[in-house]
């Protein structure tokens, strides 16, 4: 859910959607849905074969934090 604050975002300008980089989920699709922890940490994803993926700042790149059930079927089979 976002704040008041958050509501009235201003939509990206040019300039900077040129600087966004799409991360290619092997796999999978996503994301569904994005949350920061308690600390301020992630943000977390989930994608569409059940993992939940984090996002490491420092190192710029997604790692998989969990998995919503270990006996979840994922296909092995890529798009």
């Amino acid at each position: 859910m976002f704040s008041s604050e958050t509501s009235n975002l201003e939509p990206l300008s040019d300039a900077k959607v040129s600087q966004l980089n799409e991360i290619p989920i092997v796999g999978a699709t996503g994301p569904e849905s994005f949350a920061f922890d308690s600390l301020g940490e992630g943000p977390y994803t989930s994608l569409s074969d059940g993992r939940i993926i984090k996002w490491q700042g420092d190192k710029k790149i997604w790692i998989d934090f969990a998995v919503t059930s270990p006996n979840r079927y994922v296909s092995k089979q890529q798009p």
